[in-house]
């Protein structure tokens, strides 16, 4: 589970974040079962991103009475609501955060406007301003860079189809999110 900041639209300083109750979730493709892990111990990696797990004793069945945050965002069909049981956590920053979601491919959650120059083959420097979270995915041969971080393609894995599950949940406009709005005052000195 990646617990990334997520800006509020009103206010480019205000994030909100779910910290995951363990670091891994298993689901099965039917949403059916699931089953939490603390490591991938005991977790074979058969191609990137796609792990093979033994030693699964018990699966969960997921109905409508669990009340694990994670599984109830992954499985509710209503994602306008951060469930009750899910640890959000507000703060108020000013930072760039790239997570590698893979090989040419990053998950970013980013303050204020920033440029992203992005170099292939050498040749021309294109000029990208990046903003807020959204996935950036860097193509082969190809440099990319803020004023902070520098990005470049390793090598080329070949291709497979990876299903990165974010759901579209907007977590600062939920009840929390509102009331935090008119409970945060920024104080801007000269």
């Amino acid at each position: 589970m990646y617990s990334i900041p997520v800006p509020h639209y009103e206010d480019a300083s205000l994030f909100s974040y779910i910290g995951p109750s363990r670091p891994f979730t298993i689901i099965s493709s039917n949403k059916q079962f699931y089953y939490n892990l603390y490591n991938l111990e005991n977790c074979f990696e058969y191609l990137p991103a796609n792990w093979l797990c033994e030693r699964i004793f018990t699966m969960n069945k997921i109905n409508s009475n669990n009340e694990e945050c994670e599984i109830q965002m992954l499985t509710e069909n209503n994602h306008n609501i951060i469930p009750k049981s899910c640890n959000v956590k507000n703060f108020i920053a000013e930072f760039e955060i790239w997570h590698e979601l893979r090989n040419n491919e990053w998950l970013y959650s980013i303050t204020y406007p920033t440029q992203l120059s992005i170099v292939c083959e050498e040749k021309t420097t294109k000029i990208e301003n990046v903003q807020k979270l959204a996935i950036f995915e860097l193509q082969p041969k190809c440099k990319a860079f803020t004023s902070n971080f520098i990005f470049e393609v390793q090598s080329q894995m070949g291709s497979h189809k990876l299903s990165n599950i974010i759901p579209m949940t907007i977590i600062d406009e939920d009840d929390c999110g509102k009331l935090l709005r008119k409970t945060f005052h920024l104080v801007v000195s000269d």
